[in-house]
């Protein structure tokens, strides 16, 4: 074996006690930035929007009741309507 290898395995067995310790450090920073990127991805848009509206931007139009979610539980013209009762009946379009 020659030097450089040595040192090599000389210094590799001198940091291997230090090896734990950095990988909790760099796991505990990943973690952060994921935490801070999930509540940028989460809030961001919505401050965005409330700054748009403060500004004296106009509302968004709203959606037609077909469009809607089944969670939103309809409009006040077609309230909990989640879609036609039978294949016959269709739902008028706004």
């Amino acid at each position: 074996m020659n030097n450089f290898q040595q040192l090599l395995n000389d210094d590799e067995d001198n940091y291997k006690s230090h090896h734990e310790e950095i990988r909790n450090n760099l796991e505990g920073t990943f973690g952060f930035f994921r935490f801070f990127g999930q509540v940028l991805e989460v809030y961001l848009p919505q401050m965005v929007d409330v700054l748009v509206m403060a500004s004296g931007a106009e509302s968004p139009p709203s959606l037609p009741p077909h469009f809607e979610p089944p969670s939103s539980g309809g409009s006040p013209e077609y309230p909990g309507r989640r879609g036609p009762d039978s294949p016959d009946e269709i739902i008028p379009r706004t």
